[in-house]
């Protein structure tokens, strides 16, 4: 089976930081909550960014209903 890049690089990742929390998955827990809080905008919500903003506009077409 083919092995495909990004999953290579994504487990690569994972495995350095696991390193780096030395497996304690508490202190994982707390690395990512960190890393959350960090890239958080106001409220604690995700910062918006151009692709959370273009993914739909508020005023989408609404579905008309059929007379039965």
């Amino acid at each position: 089976m083919k092995t495909d890049p990004i999953v290579a690089q994504v487990r690569r990742v994972r495995a350095d930081i696991e390193a780096e929390c030395g497996g304690d998955m508490h202190a994982l827990y707390l690395k990512a909550l960190e890393a959350q809080r960090k890239r958080a905008g106001p409220a604690g919500l995700p910062a918006r960014t151009k692709a959370t903003t273009a993914v739909a506009p508020s005023h989408a077409p609404r579905r008309r209903r059929v007379a039965a």
